[in-house]
């Protein structure tokens, strides 16, 4: 995946069907689109290797618990990733293109974007994404929001608005913004499914808000994977059934 990859871990099979394990995974250099091509798009269709590119180091904790035939149980997954993206592009992707209605610019289609960062939480079935400022090419936007296994999706989107002419102020009231520069920002929502989203505007009078309380979330949850972890290792080192490889 032209990168490096390197994880520790623990396994707990004192239970065989629900298997405990915290593992750690750092991440270094690894092409976007050949992880995504290896791990066959993480079983889903959304958004795939052909629309990405981009190398990505990142340092991923997890915790989960597996059946006896090591297959997930997907609501036991809980997970904190925290990684950079640089040279990143993000190449005909449907939801994005979806929003050149609202910001009159077609180069949404091939986007490059600068460095990425962000950290990311996984729990009870939900991806969490903070508000990250995305700097491309063509623009810059804000975005945040939530996607769940079952494909239910929540994304908030703040971004310069380019051309008011083609907005209609009646149905887009509340979900523009004007700097003190006198540049217009507009506030835009994608819900729905990945199989079935719309794109409409963003009235939410506390969407600022929002934004910086699931950071917070994010951070507490982090802390308390680690934390976790932490306890598995020293249980198992103290353990009187520790292995015994004779």
């Amino acid at each position: 995946m032209g990168g490096s990859l390197t994880m520790d871990g623990i396994v707990d099979a004192k239970n065989p069907k629900a298997i405990d394990v915290v593992s750690g995974f750092k991440l270094n250099g690894v092409h976007i689109d050949s992880l995504f091509y290896v791990f066959e798009n993480f079983k889903q269709d959304f958004i795939e290797d052909k629309h990405l590119r981009g190398e990505a180091t990142a340092e991923i904790n997890t915790e989960m618990n597996l059946n006896e035939k090591l297959n997930l149980y997907p609501g036991t997954l809980v997970a904190d990733i925290s990684a950079v993206i640089k040279h990143g592009e993000l190449n005909n992707f449907e939801p994005l293109k979806s929003l050149n209605r609202y910001l009159d610019d077609e180069g949404l289609a091939k986007l490059r974007f600068a460095d990425l960062k962000n950290d990311i939480h996984i729990e009870n079935k939900v991806i969490m994404i903070p508000q990250m400022e995305i700097s491309s090419n063509v623009t810059t936007i804000k975005l945040s929001g939530t996607h769940n296994f079952d494909g239910h999706i929540d994304y908030r989107v703040a971004a310069p608005l380019r051309n008011k002419k083609k907005i209609d102020p009646d149905e887009a009231f509340g979900a523009i913004e004007d700097d003190e520069g006198g540049r217009a920002k507009v506030f835009l929502k994608i819900t729905g499914t990945t199989d079935d989203y719309d794109v409409s505007y963003d009235k939410q009078a506390l969407k600022k808000s929002i934004s910086a309380g699931l950071k917070k979330e994010v951070q507490e949850l982090r802390e308390a994977i680690k934390t976790k972890g932490t306890k598995k290792k020293k249980e198992l080192e103290l353990s009187d059934e520790a292995f015994d490889w004779e």
